[in-house]
């Protein structure tokens, strides 16, 4: 095998994991940020855990008045973009099933 193929190989891995992170939207970035900060313990790494059960794909409404606290889940203090954003990102989720 010649020389240069294993480091042509190697570039195109690094080339196709980098174009997959690329193409995810900022919103979704910033979203599993927040989910990761207030959600994760409750709802799982995959937002289909917990009393509520599956949430991926939640709409604005339904995010919006969890994090104000409903029953045991506590208040949670975010603006309207980040809100926007974990809807964002439980829309991922759900695509990504």
């Amino acid at each position: 095998m010649p020389p240069i193929l294993p480091r042509l190989a190697a570039c195109l891995a690094v080339l196709t994991v980098s174009a997959a992170h690329a193409e995810t939207p900022p919103p979704v970035i910033a979203g599993k940020a927040l989910f990761e900060e207030n959600c994760i313990t409750c709802h799982g790494p995959t937002a289909s855990h917990g009393r509520s059960g599956d949430i991926r794909g939640s709409d604005y409404y339904r995010v919006r008045n969890a994090t104000g606290g409903i029953e045991r889940m506590p208040e949670i203090d975010v603006t309207d973009d980040e809100i926007r954003a974990i809807v964002a990102y439980l829309a991922h989720l759900k695509t990504a099933q």
